[in-house]
């Protein structure tokens, strides 16, 4: 090429960026762009590219994410003879002949594929290295291949997302309430003191008895008394048996 050509081509490259809209002629559905071609209107946004049947962009007719093209060419022979660019993508093949702009429109799609991906050496000029960095540094939506034939590529996947930490705590939750502690067991009431004990002397006389029994009967219970008269009357030796009751 002319060196004018050379350096419209690098003009191209410079001020052609990842935003770009104008009208192309189309293959119909995969086939032989030699036979039928359909016009449509181009919308690049980043790394996607739409179609649509006006300018206003109201009736859109297929889609496609560049980062899924396998291969771009431009055949000088076959089917496909006359576009301007033979965009193989995972889905479907898409030829497409602009109708303004050739050198820029180009640039836009060249340098969206990485350089190994154009196959025709008389493409690799249009690739820019920078512009090239620009396309693959936006960031990328889960878009699809699609056309009028509901064909639709492989998305990508989504990276995992870290999960969330789950809390120990529970705030909302009120605290349970602690168990009532048992009532202490009621101290034993202390046992009442045996009764004194008076018992007479080991040996006394009749007297002495009478004194000690008339004492005993106001210190003493009945029952004690008793007990006690008992007590002394096995002491003296004799009963109320041997007294003739």
């Amino acid at each position: 090429k002319s060196q004018n050509e050379a350096v419209s081509i690098e003009h191209k490259l410079i001020m052609t960026s990842t935003q770009k809209s104008g009208w192309a002629l189309k293959s119909h559905r995969g086939k032989s762009f030699c036979k039928r071609q359909e016009k449509r209107f181009f919308v690049v946004e980043g790394n996607f590219v739409s179609y649509y049947k006006n300018g206003n962009k109201s009736n859109r007719t297929g889609k496609f994410d560049m980062r899924t093209i396998v291969s771009l060419s431009c055949p000088e022979s076959g089917e496909h003879v006359g576009c301007h660019v033979l965009i193989k993508l995972q889905s479907k093949t898409i030829a497409v002949k602009f109708e303004d702009d050739q050198e820029g429109w180009m640039a836009c799609f060249c340098s969206a594929v990485a350089l190994e991906c154009i196959k025709t050496p008389s493409l690799e000029q249009y690739h820019s290295a920078d512009l090239h960095a620009s396309f693959r540094g936006k960031p990328g939506s889960n878009i699809s291949a699609t056309s009028s034939l509901g064909t639709t590529a492989t998305p990508r996947p989504a990276e995992p997302q870290p999960p969330e930490p789950v809390s120990t705590s529970y705030r909302d939750e009120p605290s349970p309430t602690p168990a009532p502690s048992p009532a202490p067991a009621p101290e034993p009431e202390p046992e009442p003191a045996p009764p004194p004990k008076f018992e007479p002397p080991p040996t006394a006389s009749p007297a002495v008895v009478r004194t000690w029994v008339e004492a005993a009967k106001k210190a003493l219970p009945a029952a004690a008394v008793a007990a006690s008269g008992l007590l002394l009357v096995s002491r003296i030796g004799g009963g109320p048996s041997s007294r003739g009751g």
